[in-house]
Parts: structure tokens; C-alpha cells; sequence
């Protein structure tokens, strides 16, 4: 019998890499021949991505760190929140409400003259007690101070309470927003120029939006 004898490990050269194309030169369609390994040992494309310079993480501008171009006009921290500048005309805040008017008619039956003295002031009350059904009026007032603030991001509160946001009507019947001074303040702190209200009625809701612009 033969005996076997231990396999020896042989290496074998890295293979040379050939650039010039195996087709015939001067044929039409010549297919030219891709190394499948270079002489370290890795494939072309490994190669190429080694010796390549390492990329800026995606979104950040390498000549000034720290400054995201995602957001090209701010300059300030996130946490600075509402003291990011803004230009004027810009919308800085915007808030919406809806209210079921059947439900509002029953609280303001229940309730009573406390809770309207409570959210609404004298030239609101005097408004709405004018039309033949005063409970949409209101519930569309109430539905404006709670748009009004949550676009202010307070909601109402300490920051912002009922009698310091007015609903008026201008000449063209549009509603318009007067504020207290207590209220001024939070909009100078807003950098708020002016608040867009909007209201709508339906049979069984109403609802409002409301924009802070700078």
C-alpha cells in the first residue's frame, strides 16, 4: 500500500494585474478584461476607497464646524428657541381649535354669567349678546384664544390667560386680536408683530386658526 503523505501548503504569487484589454485591437465590440484581485489582495474598488481621503459627516460644512447646512439661516443653538432670528413677515408660530357648539351651548347654560365673565371680556360679551344666537359667537371667541395660544406655546395659563387675548370685529366684519400689556410682553419675547386670526362656523362646530408674524 502507498502511504499519504502530508499535503505541504504552497502560497502562490499574488497574480499580476494586467490593464490592457484580452480583445482584439481594432474589433468592433472589444470587451475589456476586469482584474478580479490586485496584487494586496483586495478587489479595485476596496483599493480605491483605501487610498481615498476620508469624507465630512453628511450635512456639516468642514470649513466652519459646527454650523449645520441643513439650516443655512440659523445661527443660534436650537436651544435658543424663540431667540433664532427671524426676518420680518415671518410666520413664528401658528395654532388651531375646534369646538363642538352643542356642547359649549350646554356649559354656557350650566355655568352661567361666571364662566362668561371669566373668558370674555365686556365688548366680547356686548357682541355676541347682539346676535340671534349668541352661543356661536362665543364658542368661535373661545375657539380663537385657544389657537392664539398654543401658537404661542403657553397654552392658557400662567403665561397667557383668557381676558389678555381680545376678539374684535374690524369695519369688514373680519375678527382682529387685541392683547393686554401683560400679553404685549410675551409677544415682544415671540418676536410677534402681528397675529392673523381666522374663524369658521359650521352647524355643530367651529373652529379657528390662528398665525404670529414677526
Amino acid at each position: 500500500m502507498m502511504k499519504r503523505g502530508k499535503k505541504k501548503n504552497v502560497k502562490h504569487p499574488a497574480a499580476h494585474v494586467s490593464a490592457e484589454p484580452t480583445g482584439k485591437a481594432g474589433s468592433r465590440g472589444a470587451a475589456h478584461s476586469v482584474p478580479r484581485r490586485c496584487a494586496l489582495g483586495t478587489t479595485p474598488v476596496e483599493s480605491l476607497l483605501a487610498s481615498a481621503e476620508p469624507l465630512a459627516k453628511p450635512g456639516r460644512n468642514p470649513a466652519k464646524p459646527g454650523i449645520h447646512r441643513a439650516f443655512p439661516g440659523r445661527h443660534e443653538s436650537s436651544r435658543a428657541g424663540w431667540r433664532r432670528r427671524v426676518n420680518p413677515g415671518q410666520f413664528v408660530g401658528m395654532g388651531i381649535d375646534i369646538v363642538d357648539i352643542r356642547r359649549f351651548r350646554k356649559t354656557l347654560s350650566t355655568r352661567g354669567r361666571r364662566f362668561i365673565d371669566r373668558i370674555f371680556l365686556p365688548s366680547e360679551q356686548k357682541y355676541c349678546g347682539a346676535k340671534p344666537r349668541p352661543w356661536v359667537h362665543y364658542a368661535g371667541r373661545f375657539a380663537a384664544k385657544e389657537a392664539i395660544a398654543k401658537a404661542f406655546g403657553t397654552g392658557i395659563g400662567k403665561e397667557l390667560g383668557w381676558l389678555d387675548v381680545e376678539i374684535l370685529s374690524s369695519d369688514s366684519k373680519a375678527p382682529i386680536v387685541k392683547l393686554s400689556q401683560y400679553a404685549k410682553r410675551l409677544a415682544r419675547r415671540r418676536r410677534t408683530k402681528n397675529i392673523l386670526i381666522s374663524i369658521s362656523h359650521t352647524h355643530n362646530y367651529t373652529a379657528a386658526v390662528a398665525l404670529l408674524v414677526s
